[in-house]
């Protein structure tokens, strides 16, 4: 844990638990063709920008959240498992909204269907004043920004969080990525960087490729995540490719925020390329498990080289 202690993150995006409801396939019905399970139990975890918070602390730096949840129950849940975990919630802000919650229906460790209740309207711009005085207030390292899309993030909040001449890593979608230029360090995986390169094009009105997309965004980085065949390592001087590591994949949930998490972390100790050798392996073993689960730096570690 002593290689990240020292290192204080801001995680700024769309806070979410994920609700997991496991059954037993019993039959099938004769009033449609689906299945009739039995429900056998439950459980809610910290899921989107929740779990990167999640990562950040399982790997052993300092975390600090920072996002809305609505009033609701599972905003309460969500803060109630911060606290139980002693990470501070100060962060998360109430607006009148959905918490974000996505709820996957498992029989037999298969998923059978996910439902998500949420709200995507954007956040209030007093929500983004009291995100930036927080940040001011914890002074962190560097910033994660984790963007599903649920009304976070803005280009206002961009802009904001730019003036803080702090390192940002993001993991975006291709519907903001204008939103993301002057940046450290973009991650994204095969579709949101295809996507990317279409929409900036349609943007800009000219044709862009994956050589001059840094040059267009102006970060330093694009770390392009390609499931089972690894991932690449875009920088100014130089491509780096990392191949997939031969394992069984369980289930891919939460896999890029493990990703994200050990690239912000590790390119603070040592570089990009190093940071990117970790995360590829660190995806490769949150993959082998079932449901949202967060690297630890036991799990990483001793695959670092001393």
């Amino acid at each position: 844990m002593e290689r990240y202690n020292g290192i204080s993150v801001a995680v700024v995006g769309d806070q979410m638990v994920d609700q997991y409801l496991f059954t037993q396939a019993t039959k099938v019905s004769q009033e449609a063709p689906v299945l009739v399970v039995k429900k056998r139990g439950s459980n809610i975890i910290l899921g989107g920008a929740s779990n990167v918070a999640l990562n950040i602390n399982s790997l052993g730096a300092k975390v600090f959240p920072v996002g809305v949840i609505g009033n609701d129950y599972f905003g309460d849940k969500l803060r109630l498992l911060y606290r139980e975990l002693n990470i501070p919630t100060e962060g998360i802000i109430k607006e009148n909204r959905l918490t974000t919650v996505k709820t996957r229906i498992v029989a037999d460790n298969r998923q059978l269907l996910r439902m998500d209740n949420e709200s995507e309207s954007p956040i209030l711009k007093e929500s983004i004043f009291k995100f930036i005085e927080y940040i001011k207030k914890v002074n962190p390292d560097i910033i994660l920004v984790v963007d599903y899309d649920k009304g976070v993030v803005s280009l206002d909040l961009m802009d904001e969080l730019r003036k803080l001449n702090k390192p940002i890593f993001i993991n975006g979608k291709p519907e903001h990525i204008s939103y993301y230029t002057n940046i450290d360090t973009l991650i994204c995986n095969e579709y949101e960087f295809t996507k990317s390169l279409e929409k900036f094009s349609l943007f800009l009105h000219k044709d862009i490729s994956e050589d001059n997309l840094l040059e267009v965004l102006k970060i330093k980085n694009i770390i392009h995540t390609r499931g089972e065949n690894g991932l690449s390592v875009y920088t100014k001087l130089k491509k780096q490719n990392f191949s997939g590591k031969n394992v069984e994949e369980i289930d891919c949930t939460g896999a890029s925020d493990s990703v994200l998490s050990v690239i912000a972390l590790e390119s603070q100790v040592s570089d990009i390329f190093t940071a990117a050798y970790l995360a590829n392996i660190a995806g490769s073993i949150v993959v082998t498990k079932f449901g949202t689960r967060p690297i630890t730096y036991k799990a990483l570690s001793k695959y670092v080289k001393k």
